[in-house]
């Protein structure tokens, strides 16, 4: 008798077992390949990089995308995904960047000017840097600053003495990923 109760709890243990799998199963979000179908994610790629960039993702050709516009990509897996900017139809890496996906969400990528231009002011007195014609800031006799996130592209940078007198201009043509540098003197 102990025997047969034993059995029967054994069966109900196993029947409950089985229909909280089904149960499971049938209630999950998962399709059949294990892909969470309700799993929404999306990369919104902003380039400001001043030329146009072909977008990587994982090693594989997304798109490619002019300066000043955006574009997404759509039906992100969870995990971690890198993604590389390179300048159009060359092998000049423009930005890269591992991004993880953990959630169902919106993420964004902006790609920046990639290069620096380092100012070094040996002018002897204290200069406004202008760029482009916006002013950046003063920088003070034997000291350097950095102007980070230059785009590609042509650029005029003018050094302002306290009178309004122009000390120094250059243009400077950004080609590469790297640093340019400007030292200004008398």
């Amino acid at each position: 008798m102990v025997k047969q109760i034993k059995q029967k709890i054994n069966r109900s243990i196993g029947i409950i077992f089985l229909i909280g799998i089904l149960l499971f199963t049938l209630t999950s979000c998962k399709s059949p390949n294990g892909i969470d179908s309700n799993f929404i994610a999306t990369i919104t790629v902003s380039n400001l990089c001043g030329a146009t960039v072909e977008i990587y993702m994982d090693d594989n050709l997304i798109f490619t995308i002019a300066n000043g516009f955006e574009q997404v990509i759509d039906n992100i897996v969870k995990g971690s995904h890198l993604l590389e900017a390179f300048k159009a139809g060359t092998n000049m890496l423009v930005a890269d960047e591992a991004i993880d996906i953990s959630t169902s969400d919106d993420y964004w990528w902006e790609i920046y000017g990639p290069s620096r231009i380092i100012v070094t002011n040996k002018y002897g007195e204290t200069l406004r840097i202008m760029v482009n014609g916006s002013y950046l800031g003063d920088l003070d006799d034997t000291y350097s600053e950095g102007i980070s996130k230059v785009t590609f592209g042509e650029h005029r940078l003018d050094a302002i003495k306290s009178n309004d007198d122009v000390a120094a201009s250059i243009t400077i043509d950004v080609t590469e990923v790297k640093d340019y540098f400007w030292t200004i003197q008398q």
